[in-house]
């Protein structure tokens, strides 16, 4: 269906979005940036210390990312996306909390710049009212699909223009 189109996937797009912007609120993230620059082997290690499925490891990272709650006692919370011994497990891993509260710092961070009055104004400004807005998390995913769209657009208009060029040589 899409023949000569091609697909763009930035890798680690958004964690790498959020240690980005740690670095513009003076932040160091450092263990967001090691996690960013070794994912595979945080995760496999996390699962080896845990006894967790890699994959639920995976799954608990994204999930953190787009806003479940560290918490038992919420709905979309991390206990009802890996259950009790999946989450019992992760939680008290060292690794895996101090990933989460860099995220949770700079999530807080991003909230407070981009709210508005009238609701929270992505970097493409595209305007998503409060009304329409679950929790802080929703909101900063938000912004972050913001600053992804913004890359790629970027990397877009930079491989056209480079096309015209070749085709007016």
């Amino acid at each position: 269906m899409l023949t000569n189109h091609t697909e763009w996937d930035f890798e680690a797009c958004h964690p790498t979005i959020l240690a980005g912007k740690a670095t513009g609120y003076g932040m160091e993230a450092a263990t967001l940036r090691f996690y960013i620059a070794n994912r595979a082997a945080v995760r496999r290690n996390i699962a080896n210390d845990t006894g967790a499925a890699l994959k639920a490891v995976k799954t608990a990272f994204n999930a953190v990312m787009y806003g479940a709650k560290v918490t038992p006692y919420e709905r979309g919370s991390l206990l009802m996306t890996l259950g009790q011994s999946g989450y019992d497990a992760l939680t008290n891993h060292d690794l895996f909390r101090a990933i989460v509260s860099e995220m949770e710092d700079i999530k807080t961070e991003l909230f407070a710049e981009f709210s508005q009055k009238r609701g929270i104004k992505n970097p493409l400004g595209k305007l998503k009212p409060y009304n329409e807005i679950k929790n802080k998390n929703s909101a900063v995913s938000h912004i972050v699909q913001g600053f992804e769209a913004y890359m790629l657009d970027t990397v877009i208009c930079a491989l056209t223009q480079k096309r015209e060029k070749m085709l007016q040589k």
